[in-house]
């Protein structure tokens, strides 16, 4: 069901995806869903980087904590700090 509804909009409308993975595993997503499912657009973006938008900043510290662990993400002008920076 998933994959049919996938394939009816993926020409149509761009995708939006939340995650943390790697760069490698971001760019075989790419790949996949714009040469396999003709997806006209793809945006990814970190966690903690969405959650300081959503209260209406561009600058703040993300903390995400959950059943699988805790994530903590300093975000400075809408980017997130990276580890020693």
């Amino acid at each position: 069901m998933r994959k049919r509804q996938l394939l009816q909009c993926g020409s149509h409308a761009p995708a939006f995806f939340v995650a943390r993975v790697v760069l490698a595993l971001q760019e075989r997503w790419c790949n996949l869903l714009f040469e396999k499912y003709k997806c006209p657009g793809v945006f990814m973006a970190k966690a903690g980087v969405l959650s300081v938008y959503a209260n209406a900043r561009t600058t703040g510290l993300a903390v995400d904590m959950g059943a699988g662990g805790t994530a903590i993400t300093p975000v400075q002008d809408g980017f997130p700090l990276m580890m020693g920076a």
